[in-house]
């Protein structure tokens, strides 16, 4: 079941986070690559996250032949859908995605000669020598959002619920993402994951190839998070300033300003990741390296 693998995905990336440091190195090995060790470590479960987010408004169907066999399209079973929307929104958690203190002090800042050879899996820094905690969570946050707030995957939620009204629906999908990206303390990472969060909201309300169904759930709940977010502890890990800016951001969207596009800030690169497997990206630069 890929619930039961991403579960067991995160417990090994967590494992992996427990043992993370300097001894990891080879001997004379500069100190700044933890930086890219780090980042396939921190995004290990970002396969599994994607494999699970397909059970989610999920279909199950044979490509059949006609005149040799037959077969229907059948939703996934309804628990099947909860319990993995529940594992993939976990992964926004501030437990999963918050680097301990020990961690992030022996990130020193890149050695930029080395960049062209080393810099492929790292996490940008906004902080300039400083490793980016915020970017880190974002990066992480955005591959959730993005595919679990997956237009057409949303669009086959709501297909389902109308069709059955016990089955699944947009709405549980995103209480489901906003009791771990609303919970916890108020500092810079949770800011950053829920302004994915927003901004994944925007750009479905924003996308005129997705369902109206998915479009007029994204702006309403936009809408209601504008609500909250004028409430003092309407939204539990936010900050006045958090509040103030998040608000004001749906705000400018709703009255129809382009608040997502170049310059907004909001967007994270993340790490490539792929390939991986039997094909060595980076055998030339360990050869460099020698």
């Amino acid at each position: 079941e890929p619930r039961d693998e991403l579960t067991e995905g995160m417990a090994v990336r967590n494992l992996a986070l427990e043992n993370f440091g300097a001894r990891v190195l080879l001997s004379g090995q500069a100190q700044s690559d933890l930086r890219t060790i780090l980042a396939p470590i921190y995004l290990y479960h970002r396969y599994q996250t994607l494999a699970a987010a397909k059970l989610v408004g999920g279909y199950q169907f044979d490509y059949a032949l006609h005149g040799k066999d037959s077969s229907i399209m059948a939703p996934v079973a309804d628990e099947r859908q909860r319990a993995a929307t529940a594992a993939v929104a976990a992964t926004l958690s501030e437990d999963a995605l918050t680097l301990p203190s020990d961690i992030t002090a022996l990130l020193l800042p890149p050695m930029y000669a080395r960049e062209p050879i080393m810099g492929r899996e790292r996490i940008d820094s906004r902080l300039g020598v400083a490793f980016d905690t915020a970017q880190a969570a974002a990066a992480a946050a955005r591959i959730t959002l993005g595919a679990l707030l997956n237009a057409e995957r949303l669009g086959r939620v709501a297909q389902q619920h109308a069709n059955n009204a016990d089955m699944l629906s947009v709405a549980n999908v995103l209480d489901a993402i906003e009791s771990e990206v609303f919970v916890g303390s108020a500092g810079p990472e949770r800011h950053a994951v829920q302004s994915q969060y927003v901004r994944q909201l925007m750009y479905l309300d924003n996308d005129g190839n997705a369902a109206l169904s998915v479009r007029s759930a994204a702006r309403y709940r936009l809408s209601a998070l504008i609500d909250r977010l004028g409430r003092r502890g309407g939204l539990g890990a936010t900050s006045a300033e958090t509040r103030g800016w998040l608000k004001h951001w749906i705000q400018a969207h709703l009255e129809g300003n382009d608040v997502l596009g170049e310059g907004s800030g909001i967007d994270v690169e993340i790490p490539p990741g792929s390939p991986i497997g039997d094909t060595c990206w980076h055998c030339d630069s360990a050869q460099l390296l020698q």
